[in-house]
Protein backbone atom coordinates (compact mmCIF):
# COMPACT_ATOMS: atom_id res chain seq x y z
CA UNK A 1 0.00 0.00 0.00
CA UNK A 2 3.29 2.44 0.89
CA UNK A 3 5.08 1.45 -2.14
CA UNK A 4 1.83 2.43 -4.39
CA UNK A 5 1.37 5.11 -2.75
CA UNK A 6 4.85 6.56 -3.41
CA UNK A 7 4.53 5.25 -6.91
CA UNK A 8 1.70 7.63 -7.47
CA UNK A 9 2.98 10.22 -5.91
CA UNK A 10 6.00 9.82 -8.45
CA UNK A 11 3.47 9.84 -11.28
CA UNK A 12 1.32 13.14 -10.43
CA UNK A 13 4.90 14.69 -9.48
CA UNK A 14 6.23 13.66 -13.34
CA UNK A 15 2.89 14.76 -15.05
CA UNK A 16 3.02 18.14 -12.95
CA UNK A 17 6.56 19.07 -14.06
CA UNK A 18 5.70 18.11 -17.85
CA UNK A 19 2.77 19.83 -18.35
CA UNK A 20 3.52 23.03 -16.07
CA UNK A 21 7.18 23.13 -18.19
CA UNK A 22 5.05 23.31 -21.58
CA UNK A 23 3.25 26.17 -20.56
CA UNK A 24 6.80 28.11 -19.84
CA UNK A 25 7.75 30.37 -22.22
CA UNK A 26 11.58 32.07 -22.66
CA UNK A 27 13.03 34.77 -24.09
CA UNK A 28 16.38 34.99 -25.91
CA UNK A 29 18.35 36.94 -27.80
CA UNK A 30 20.18 36.42 -30.90
CA UNK A 31 23.36 34.84 -30.97
CA UNK A 32 26.69 35.89 -32.31
CA UNK A 33 28.23 33.85 -34.47
CA UNK A 34 32.28 33.94 -34.76
CA UNK A 35 33.98 32.56 -37.97
CA UNK A 36 37.94 31.93 -37.77
CA UNK A 37 39.55 31.88 -40.99
CA UNK A 38 42.94 30.65 -41.20
CA UNK A 39 44.93 31.08 -44.48
CA UNK A 40 48.33 31.10 -45.66
CA UNK A 41 48.98 34.54 -47.60
CA UNK A 42 52.12 36.81 -48.91
CA UNK A 43 52.64 40.30 -47.32
CA UNK A 44 53.62 42.49 -50.63
CA UNK A 45 54.24 46.19 -49.87
CA UNK A 46 52.82 48.77 -51.95
CA UNK A 47 56.24 49.90 -53.80
CA UNK A 48 56.03 45.88 -55.08
CA UNK A 49 57.76 43.07 -54.12
CA UNK A 50 61.24 43.07 -52.42
CA UNK A 51 63.77 40.10 -52.95
CA UNK A 52 65.23 39.30 -49.97
CA UNK A 53 68.51 37.40 -49.56
CA UNK A 54 68.38 34.55 -46.90
CA UNK A 55 70.75 35.21 -43.58
CA UNK A 56 71.69 38.29 -44.23
CA UNK A 57 71.09 40.70 -40.75
CA UNK A 58 68.78 43.46 -42.14
CA UNK A 59 65.93 40.46 -43.27
CA UNK A 60 64.79 40.30 -40.12
CA UNK A 61 61.52 41.26 -38.78
CA UNK A 62 62.08 44.21 -36.53
CA UNK A 63 58.69 44.72 -35.14
CA UNK A 64 55.35 42.81 -35.37
CA UNK A 65 52.23 45.63 -35.21
CA UNK A 66 49.57 42.35 -34.92
CA UNK A 67 48.88 40.13 -32.70
CA UNK A 68 47.50 37.21 -33.09
CA UNK A 69 43.23 36.70 -33.65
CA UNK A 70 43.81 41.04 -34.48
CA UNK A 71 41.49 42.16 -37.72
CA UNK A 72 43.11 43.38 -40.42
CA UNK A 73 42.38 44.82 -43.64
CA UNK A 74 43.63 45.57 -46.93
CA UNK A 75 46.67 48.25 -46.60
CA UNK A 76 47.14 47.96 -43.23
CA UNK A 77 50.47 47.37 -42.00
CA UNK A 78 51.13 44.32 -40.32
CA UNK A 79 55.18 44.57 -39.17
CA UNK A 80 58.32 45.91 -40.30
CA UNK A 81 61.75 44.60 -41.19
CA UNK A 82 65.30 45.97 -40.08
CA UNK A 83 66.48 48.63 -41.71
CA UNK A 84 63.08 50.16 -42.76
CA UNK A 85 62.74 53.86 -43.27
CA UNK A 86 59.32 54.85 -41.23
Amino acid sequence: MIVSACVLVLIGAAAYAILSGSRTTTSSSPATQRNTVAAMGRIEPRSGIINLGAGSPPDRLESLLVDRGDLVKRGDALGYLAGYAE
